[in-house]
Order: C-alpha cells, then structure tokens, then sequence
C-alpha cells in the first residue's frame, strides 16, 4: 500500500494486532497530505540548491566543456 492514503504507523499497529482508533486512518491521511504539500512548496528550492552545488562541483574540478575524463 502506498499515495497518500499510506502511513507507516498503521502498519505497526496492525502487526502488533492492535485496534484501530475510529479516527486515526483520517487523521494520518491528513498529515500525509499536509507533508505532501510541504514538500512540493519546498520543492523548487531544493532543486535550485541541488544544481548551484552540482554547478560549483563541475567548476572546481575544472573541466573544459567536450572534454573526456
């Protein structure tokens, strides 16, 4: 199972053969599509500083563009 119905914790409760609080799926649903949406508004950010670091990585090893290593 998994989107964003899935949550981890169901899974340990289910193995540990404990009942279910009537509103616990709802409540992990919810603070699964809240981190859902955390992650895609912090999204670009994280893109951006993924390619300036691979950008500066390039540049220090000072490579000339058609060149083989």
């Amino acid at each position: 199972m998994c989107g964003r119905q899935y949550h981890w914790i169901l899974d340990i409760l289910e193995w540990m053969c404990l009942a279910l609080v009537q509103n616990i799926p709802s409540i992990l649903k919810k603070l699964n599509a809240g981190a859902f949406l955390q992650y895609k508004a912090r999204r670009p950010m994280l893109l951006k500083q993924v390619r300036s670091f691979i950008g500066e990585s390039v540049k220090s090893l000072n490579i000339k563009a058609g060149t083989c290593l």
